[in-house]
């Protein structure tokens, strides 16, 4: 019986899970094209390129929490909980990573009968890795958002968010935001793993409310080394402050460590 029991719940697991993660893979396509690889990095196609990936995270990671939210109550009656546990922790995985999935390797590890085998590599550049961030899963906020736990964007004089690892290499990093009353002063930083990256916001980029958005490059980071569990903070002039709303935090992969 015990061991019915197990089948059935793999067998129920695995389904909700494909079924979930089918709709991912009818969304978008793995690879960033050779052309926007070949683009520079402040090129009109490679900016179109970030707000498209932005979009499709926005309607992965939903799907990635109804998941985890029917994982854990799955898991709380259970009988053996710990048959739920590998999946909850890589389900939080991708979620904490921005919602990056191969989605190739996914299908075929969840459905390996139907799965269609992997083809031969096509020889262009490896896509790159593009790490989204937004306010719905940060660690903290201050000011604290009102009205809501999870907001699409938060005025923010600081923000902070858990990455559970991040290969090394250099990266771009990119902010999709708000701000109707950009003051020459403003200094927008980034720390990460011992790096700081910092821009003062041009008044003449400011947006025409909080509602219209624009994005900030705000420059490049080198992680020399892969890290594990670090804490980026962004800031925006002091911590209390509410003037800056930020709805992405795009982390973006320009080249491979040597």
């Amino acid at each position: 019986m015990m061991n019915l029991n197990r089948r059935f719940i793999s067998i129920a697991a695995r389904r909700l899970a494909f079924a979930g993660l089918t709709f991912l893979a009818s969304s978008a396509m793995s690879q960033t094209s050779p052309a926007i690889e070949a683009s520079s990095a402040d090129s009109k196609l490679r900016q179109m390129e970030t707000i498209y990936q932005q979009q499709l995270r926005a309607r992965h990671i939903p799907v990635l929490g109804r998941y985890l939210t029917e994982l854990q109550k799955q898991a709380a009656t259970a009988t053996d909980p710990k048959l739920y546990t590998a999946e909850i922790q890589r389900v939080q995985a991708m979620i904490s990573a921005g919602g990056v999935l191969n989605l190739n390797s996914v299908m075929r590890e969840l459905n390996p009968e139907t799965a269609p085998a992997a083809s031969a590599p096509a020889a262009i550049r490896p896509a790159r890795a593009v790490t989204t961030l937004t306010p719905a899963f940060a660690r903290s906020i201050q000011p604290v958002p009102e009205g809501s736990a999870s907001p699409d964007a938060a005025a923010i004089g600081q923000i902070e968010w858990r990455i559970e690892t991040l290969p090394a290499g250099t990266y771009d990093l990119v902010i999709q935001y708000a701000c109707p009353t950009a003051k020459p002063d403003l200094l927008i930083e980034a720390t990460f793993a011992g790096k700081k990256i910092s821009k003062n916001l041009d008044p003449s980029k400011a947006t025409k409310d909080i509602t219209s958005y624009r994005l900030l490059r705000l420059g490049q980071m080198t992680l020399d080394k892969t890290t594990s569990g670090e804490t980026l903070k962004l800031t925006a002039g002091v911590a209390g402050s509410s003037s800056f709303f930020v709805r992405n935090f795009v982390i973006a992969q320009t080249k491979p460590a040597e």
